[in-house]
């Protein structure tokens, strides 16, 4: 392959308010079946029952979901994986329409005004996290992803003039000292 190509997987963070809506839902659930129990009536058996099939259905996909990134010569394919089976692809952007590509948290992204945030990152924060302005109809998004070193290296190639990157990062890659392969 003689283009720039890498893959990098994220896990999405469980974060402790989804922790405690499924805790929530599991206690109810079990004081509905208990209930039911002493019960004679039909539908609030259905009841419960419909509710342990969403259980068993919903719950995995709360807690499951990787996104992948995948740079192929300036596009960044973006993934989910559910459960570690099931994979969507969700969108593809092309650097080339990007004003910007840099730490979320670098000033210059501060100076737009954005319309459309999505997030693809694990939720854990830190200094990975990059964001990508696009314009679309006048408007601006903000894409928040988590690249690896390499990713960002690639950005910086195909992009020179709108790429940002931490100096501890353009350290790390001065190390890892990538080649085109």
């Amino acid at each position: 392959m003689n283009g720039l190509y890498t893959e990098t997987t994220v896990k999405k963070y469980t974060s402790f308010k989804t922790k405690l809506a499924i805790t929530m839902w599991i206690i109810a659930t079990l004081y509905m079946f208990v209930f039911t129990l002493f019960t004679t009536g039909i539908s609030l058996k259905l009841l419960v029952l419909i509710d342990i099939i969403l259980m068993i259905v919903f719950i995995p996909n709360m807690v499951s979901k990787d996104y992948e990134y995948i740079f192929c010569d300036g596009q960044i394919d973006i993934d989910v994986i559910k459960r570690g089976r099931k994979r969507k692809h969700l969108k593809r952007y092309d650097l080339v329409n990007a004003d910007l590509f840099a730490p979320i948290h670098d000033p210059k992204i501060k100076e737009y005004v954005i319309d459309w945030k999505k997030d693809f990152t694990s939720g854990r924060g830190g200094d990975r996290v990059y964001g990508i302005i696009f314009r679309f109809n006048d408007r601006y998004a903000l894409l928040k992803i988590e690249p690896s070193l390499k990713m960002i290296w690639m950005a910086k190639q195909k992009m020179p003039r709108k790429t940002i990157i931490l100096p501890e990062h353009e350290e790390q890659i001065k190390q890892e000292n990538f080649m085109l392969s």
